[in-house]
Parts: C-alpha cells; sequence; structure tokens
C-alpha cells in the first residue's frame, strides 16, 4: 500500500521537487499526464533538457514515468531491452506501459520501492550489498541468445574510437592542448586491448541506479536501461568505478571474478578513458569558467591509475 503522506498534492493535482522549474517545452507532457492519470498526484522528479522523469501516486499504486521528447530510436532501446531482461526474470523494473502524444513518449513503469545503494555507503551491511550488487552484473553480462538485441551492439574497437574523437574535440574547442598525454596513452595502447565476449551493460551504472528493496533486503532492482547495449563489460565496471574510493573498487573486483568466472584484465585502459571522458563532458563542457581545475582533475586521474599498472 502507498499511502499518500501527510499534507501531499490532492489527485489530478501538480507538484514540483524543490528548487526546479519545468521548462516551456515540457508543460504540455505534464498536463497532458495530468488528464491522462486523473486520479493520480503527479510530481515533477527529475528533469533534462530531453527526459522529465515523473511519479504518478494514487491510494494503492504508484508508477514512475519517464518522457522522453525527440529520441524515438533511445527510448525504444531501453524499451526493448528492459523488456527482454524483464521477460528472462532479471531484477529490472517492469515496464506497464508506453504512451505516446506529440513529440512525447512516456515509459511507464512500476515503482520499486526502494533505497539507492549510494546510501548504504560504509555501513555495516554495505559489503552484503556489494555482493548483492556484483551477482547481478556479473549474471547480466554473462547472458548468451539476445539475438533480438543485435542491433544494439557496438564494436569494442568501434566505441573507443568514437569516445576518444569526442575527447580530442572537446579538448580543441576549449584549446586544451598541454595535455594531449592522456589521449597519446589512449591511441598506443588501444590495439593492445583483448576481445571479450560481447555483453549487455547497463551503460550507466551507478549506485543511484541500484535499488535495494524495502520489502526485502537482500533483493535489488537495477534501474535507468536508458544508456544500454551491447559491448565490452568492462566499459560498465569503469563507469561504475568513477568517483568511487579505491577500497570499494577492490572489494567490486573480487566479488565481481567470483560471480561471473572471469579474470578481469586491462580495466585500468577503460577507467582512463570513462574518467577522462565524463569529466570533459560533465565538468569542463558543463563549467567551462573554471577549466583549469577541472582539467587538472583529469591529469591526476591519469596519473593515478597509470601508477597502479
Amino acid at each position: 500500500m502507498h499511502n499518500a503522506p501527510t499534507g501531499f498534492i490532492p489527485f489530478g493535482a501538480l507538484s514540483i521537487a524543490k528548487g526546479m522549474v519545468i521548462m516551456m517545452d515540457n508543460r504540455a507532457c505534464v498536463n497532458y499526464l495530468i488528464k491522462r492519470f486523473p486520479k493520480y498526484s503527479i510530481e515533477v522528479i527529475k528533469e533534462k533538457k530531453s527526459v522529465l522523469v515523473i511519479k504518478a501516486l494514487s491510494n494503492n499504486k504508484a508508477y514512475i514515468i519517464k518522457c522522453y521528447l525527440n529520441r524515438i530510436t533511445q527510448t525504444y532501446r531501453e524499451i526493448n531491452i528492459n523488456n527482454f531482461l524483464f521477460d528472462i526474470d532479471y531484477n529490472c523494473a517492469k515496464i506497464t506501459d508506453v504512451l505516446e502524444y506529440e513529440n512525447y513518449i512516456f515509459i511507464v513503469f512500476e515503482f520499486v520501492i526502494g533505497k539507492s545503494l549510494a546510501e548504504y555507503v560504509y555501513r555495516d551491511d554495505f559489503i552484503s550489498k556489494i555482493r548483492l550488487l556484483c551477482k547481478h552484473i556479473s549474471k547480466l553480462h554473462s547472458i548468451e541468445n539476445f539475438d533480438c538485441l543485435f542491433k544494439y551492439q557496438i564494436q569494442v574497437e568501434t566505441y573507443i574510437k568514437e569516445k576518444i574523437k569526442k575527447c580530442e574535440v572537446i579538448l580543441n574547442k576549449y584549446k586544451i592542448h598541454e595535455y594531449q598525454n592522456i589521449i597519446l596513452y589512449l591511441k598506443r595502447n588501444f590495439k593492445k586491448i583483448d576481445q571479450t565476449r560481447p555483453s549487455i551493460l547497463h551503460g550507466d551504472l551507478q549506485f543511484y541506479n541500484v535499488l535495494i528493496k524495502n520489502n526485502d533486503n537482500k533483493s535489488l532492482c537495477i534501474i535507468d536501461f536508458e544508456h544500454s547495449f551491447i559491448c565490452d563489460y568492462r566499459i560498465d565496471l569503469a563507469r561504475l568505478f568513477i568517483g568511487i574510493p579505491d577500497d570499494i573498487q577492490e572489494i567490486i573486483m573480487i566479488y565481481y571474478e567470483k560471480y561471473s568466472g572471469r579474470k578481469i584484465e586491462q580495466l585500468i585502459y577503460f577507467l582512463v578513458l570513462e574518467s577522462f571522458y565524463n569529466i570533459l563532458v560533465f565538468k569542463v563542457v558543463s563549467y567551462g569558467s573554471d577549466l583549469d581545475n577541472y582539467v587538472k582533475m583529469c591529469n591526476e586521474n591519469f596519473n593515478a591509475y597509470i601508477m597502479k599498472t
């Protein structure tokens, strides 16, 4: 039972997370949902330029609705991969409906009651949650017979080349030429990367996309497969490790190798690639006025990873 908290908005009304202002382009989308779900309270909980995340709540039902604007290809990729995984009993959120309105596509998910794994960091039971996570991501990466998803496969060589090219574009745009050593490292070691069997990747694996269910403390649900694709499993691990302390990285590697039966090799290369790209895109591009500090972070990360080899 999902009881509305005291003072909650009436059904058919709208609330907005504190500090958030709905962009003009998304107001028609919200108005449509209010009419489409007249017996539900509609709460905007997250907004990006082309994605709006909404919670619809009634007395006994709750849904998460992801609203995409002009992103048909990526939206149906998330739908197809999520449905494939749910159908083979993988722990992901169930899609209950897909709606279309003008240039919007809405994916309606059953609401999963739980806390993100990020809330368990360094708690007494954190290691048990890490074990649970490693079981699930190793299971994801070991799935076979996904022929219906092959159109979402990217060759690892193509993936690396494209990501290096994107990094170069940002470096050139912001005239960051003194840190080309990272690009040189990535290019020189590119052909040394061993091939692995293609795996289904989450694409944005991080603690906030892993929910520990409230009704079963030994069960988790992985959400938000909008960036999912098929490629090298080490890409998922590298993205997961961004911003995670070394001691937690080591624990994840131990349990991942245990449950997957794989010996993780050459992960450092993917860590450099993903962390460098992450800082350039989400720091340099977003906060161009503070370039020196963020470029310094790139270089420090690069040197730290290389020292591990």
